[in-house]
């Protein structure tokens, strides 16, 4: 997994990814199956720094869409 991706993968996870950063990771997850375990992993890091509890997905895409979705609740 290169740095790019991992960096990738945080963007996304802080909501701070830009409009090609999410088919990049989904492309890099279906040839690098290390992306999920790095997803799994961000995703509890950031819920310890914020003190939440969060049940993780093991499905990286499913994962990326409910905090797309969470998200644009938030907005409106």
């Amino acid at each position: 997994m290169s740095e790019f991706d991992k960096e990738s993968l945080s963007a996304l996870l802080d909501n701070e990814a830009d409009e090609l950063s999410l088919p990049r990771v989904l492309a890099s997850y279906e040839e690098n199956s290390d992306i999920a375990e790095k997803w799994r992993r961000y995703n509890l890091v950031q819920s310890a720094i914020h003190n939440e509890v969060v049940q993780v997905s093991p499905d990286l895409r499913k994962g990326i869409i409910v905090i797309g979705d969470n998200e644009a609740l938030n907005r409106h």
